[in-house]
């Protein structure tokens, strides 16, 4: 990536590592240790290879999993200097449950890294709902907010899962014309 101009700011090290998705899409879970284990392990490999500036955000998970990274930060202290944020999707839970990360682990950032428009459920007009989801965001201290998926094509594709997707803008294959969420 840096030999193209691209410098990488941050790493997830696994999406959703604690579900199995029904067996309907790739899926890796690791419990909280193991998670803890593999960011150690991840520091070490980008520090060797002069990356050490590279952000870890573990968790890349739901909101309703704040309680899990607590647990981290407490019962693991050195996982604290080996991440540069927490991760969260918006599927389970609220925005809300998270906001006390950020006082009790003095300067922690959060990051909103997963959400996006359903190809069939509303995608014309759900743009309020991801006004105020952005809004809710930024009133909740968080240092950053990533749509899922950027664009996508007229049926959702590419996509791998059983989740019906729509991009935050989507190009119809035939025609290239764009449409936005």
């Amino acid at each position: 990536y840096a030999a193209h101009g691209i410098k990488i700011r941050a790493v997830t090290p696994q999406n959703e590592p604690e579900t199995q998705q029904f067996g309907m899409m790739p899926a890796c879970c690791w419990n909280p240790e193991t998670e803890v284990e593999f960011v150690r392990t991840l520091r070490g490999k980008l520090c060797e290879n002069g990356l050490c500036d590279v952000e870890i955000w573990p968790n890349d998970h739901s909101f309703a999993y704040s309680d899990k990274v607590d647990w981290q930060l407490r019962a693991f202290p050195e996982f604290r200097k080996n991440i540069g944020g927490v991760a969260f999707h918006y599927y389970d839970g609220n925005i809300e449950q998270t906001e006390y990360l950020i006082d009790k682990y003095d300067g922690l950032r959060l990051h909103f890294t997963e959400a996006g428009p359903r190809l069939y459920d509303h995608y014309d007009n759900d743009w309020c709902k991801w006004g105020i989801m952005m809004s809710k965001t930024l009133n909740s201290r968080y240092s950053s907010f990533t749509g899922w998926n950027l664009m996508l094509d007229e049926t959702g594709g590419p996509n791998i899962g059983p989740f019906f997707c729509g991009g935050l803008v989507t190009r119809n294959r035939l025609s290239g014309e764009l449409s936005y969420s």
